[in-house]
């Protein structure tokens, strides 16, 4: 099994009328979990995903208390939007209008590095 990298990269990108903050981390086929309850994550918060070429990703989230240090017993909803995004998909965003407790990103086919992205403003 690939060993998973995780690169985290935030970014402060001030516009006109508000600062937007974004967190940008890579997941292979081992799920990435997100704790979005942490203290710096602000709703509505939006969920991108960028699979790499010849893969397809899905993303879940949870609002069940403490999912992500327990990922195997939390309840987790696909996300109708990104069940299933592929390399060069024109819809892989979506924004979460109130708070998740957990994301969590997977690789269901291919084996290459795929990117997630939070970007909320505050």
């Amino acid at each position: 099994m690939k060993s998973l990298i995780a690169v985290i990269l935030v970014l402060l990108s001030i516009s006109a009328n508000a600062a937007m903050l974004a967190s940008t981390q890579t997941f292979s086929t081992t799920a990435l979990v997100v704790n979005t309850s942490q203290i710096g994550y602000k709703f509505p918060l939006t969920v991108s995903v960028y699979p790499a070429s010849g893969d397809t990703a899905k993303v879940e989230y949870s609002t069940t208390p403490g999912a992500a240090a327990s990922p195997g017993t939390a309840n987790w909803t696909v996300s109708a939007t990104l069940s299933a995004v592929t390399f060069g998909s024109t819809t892989n965003r979506e924004t979460l209008p109130s708070a998740v407790t957990a994301i969590r990103f997977t690789t269901t086919t291919g084996a290459g590095t795929d990117t997630a992205e939070l970007a909320w403003s505050y």
